[in-house]
């Protein structure tokens, strides 16, 4: 990982010093103590703040700051209080707000969680004590709030804790970059919805080696847009990617049999006007334990704004997980055809992902919504290497958007679409033009990585371009145009009007 293990030590204090004074005797509310001990810190600049071991802390919400690492020493516990006077952001108790017209808006996401990191860089979580999530017998007489949450927080970690007694997420990152989960344990978990780590519309994140128990879903990847939980601490109202998302050995143990999962994706973007600025890409789920209903779902149908629209989702790969369904017979894969997936790789036909050519073809042939949806323009659904993006100039093509490669001295560039291609025959044919430098029309069979059959092409007005290759070997295949890696800087490569059709 690219994170630093910790901020620079302009200043290292304990909660216990003389000047912030916790009294770590499970009584007394130490949240003003630790407060001003990471205020301290990121006044100076940097450093970290230590929760000593043999105490326990109690606690309302605390607020970490840019380059501040909170480190919860071995014995130590950080507890929840479950008094709202003991809170900087005065919670509500009770889990469904009276009124919802739909169960999941809830008191969990108006609730500040017990760690706040919103706005910041360069936050550490450290140690190997414990966050004590408490329950007061009921939903109604408790305060129930998620362990860790993030806010547009960037270089971001969370390294060895454990986090038990969760009755809401453990850990809720959203919106972040940079982010490093690894080596957690949750144990223990109370009540529904004590999912493990869930990770909206944020990149470059890295979750391995984590030991977790849940009564939800263990690990999920989520999309999301205009979500009407949004509250004073999070919301989902600026359309943004999810990407570079790798989870590797991590143990998930999901008690409840329900209906959840050990990994999840969750795609609920119909909102957004453009949903290339929504799209799920490079996630790699690799060397994993998946224990649930469920080892392996998605959620694709948008339950507060619907309307059918897909989330783009591209380059996926699943590769040696461990699935165990804890209800016998049940699937070990759940929902997962509703997912539009291109360049998909697996190692196992257990993941039954829905492709576009089984059902529907090229999505966005046409790269202006086409056979996907009005507010699928530019390159949804479509991967893009070096200096692809999609065009909407008027060069004589009709029809409007189309896609484009240029800037070839920068190197390779590409637009192709992943699609997963049964044995057979089949013809790919596309509307191109080249400002005269060599295009290759070419079908490349994904895994391992080769070229099944391609065409050259220097035609400066528009033409009609096709290509005819057999598939021996079912799997994921990319369909599409590339520069082999040479010419100017003025040359370019257009592709429109797309269609793929088996022939036998």
């Amino acid at each position: 990982m690219w994170l630093s293990t910790g901020a620079a030590s302009a200043l290292d204090v304990s909660v216990r010093d003389v000047g912030y004074g916790a009294r770590g005797d499970g009584v007394t509310n130490d949240r003003a103590a630790i407060q001003s001990a990471i205020d301290a810190v990121n006044r100076a600049g940097g450093g970290t703040v230590t929760l000593p071991g043999t105490y326990t802390y109690l606690t309302g919400n605390l607020i970490l700051k840019s380059n501040v690492t909170f480190n919860i020493a071995s014995g130590a516990t950080l507890r929840q209080s479950q008094d709202p006077a003991h809170w900087a952001n005065t919670p509500t108790r009770g889990r469904v707000i009276p009124g919802s017209r739909i169960q999941f808006i809830t008191y969990l996401d108006q609730n500040y969680p017990l760690l706040y990191a919103g706005n910041v860089s360069n936050v550490h979580i450290t140690g190997s004590g414990t966050i004590d999530l408490t329950y007061n017998t009921n939903d109604d007489n408790s305060v129930l709030v998620h362990g860790i949450g993030t806010h547009y927080a960037t270089n971001f970690s969370i390294r060895g804790i454990t986090i038990a007694n969760a009755s809401a997420y453990n850990v809720a990152l959203r919106n972040s970059d940079n982010v490093e989960v690894s080596g957690i344990r949750t144990v223990t978990p109370r009540t529904l919805n004590s999912d493990g780590i869930s990770i909206m519309n944020s990149g470059n994140v890295s979750v391995h080696d984590n030991h977790l128990t849940t009564y939800d879903d263990g690990i999920y990847v989520w999309a999301s847009y205009a979500d009407p939980r949004r509250s004073a601490w999070w919301n989902s109202d600026v359309a943004r990617t999810s990407h570079d998302i790798e989870v590797y050995r991590n143990e998930v143990y999901n008690l409840e049999t329900n209906g959840s999962h050990g990994f999840l994706f969750i795609n609920w973007t119909a909102a957004a006007p453009d949903a290339s600025r929504v799209e799920i890409s490079r996630v790699n789920v690799h060397d994993n334990y998946f224990s649930a209903t469920h080892p392996i779902g998605a959620l694709s149908n948008d339950i507060y704004n619907p309307g059918g629209y897909k989330t783009p989702t591209k380059w996926l790969r699943f590769a040696r997980n461990t699935l165990v369904s804890t209800v016998r017979g049940n699937p070990l894969t759940n929902n997962l055809a509703s997912v539009a997936t291109t360049d998909l790789s697996i190692d196992d036909p257990v993941y039954n992902f829905g492709v576009s050519s089984n059902t529907e073809g090229i999505y966005n042939n046409n790269f202006d919504g086409g056979n996907a949806w009005p507010s699928q323009i530019g390159t949804s659904f479509w991967s893009t290497e070096g200096t692809g993006t999609a065009s909407n100039a008027s060069v004589g093509q009709p029809g409007g958007w189309f896609g484009e490669i240029n800037r070839f001295d920068r190197g390779y560039a590409s637009i192709t679409q992943g699609v997963w291609l049964a044995t057979g025959t089949y013809t790919f044919s596309a509307s191109t033009q080249s400002s005269g430098a060599s295009i290759n029309l070419l079908a490349v069979q994904a895994s391992p990585l080769s070229v099944i059959r391609s065409a050259t092409f220097t035609n400066t007005s528009w033409a009609t371009n096709s290509i005819t290759f057999d598939v021996t070997t079912a799997g994921n295949h990319r369909l599409g145009i590339d520069n082999g890696g040479g010419g100017g800087s003025t040359d370019f490569g257009r592709i429109d009007s797309v269609t793929l059709t088996k022939i036998r």
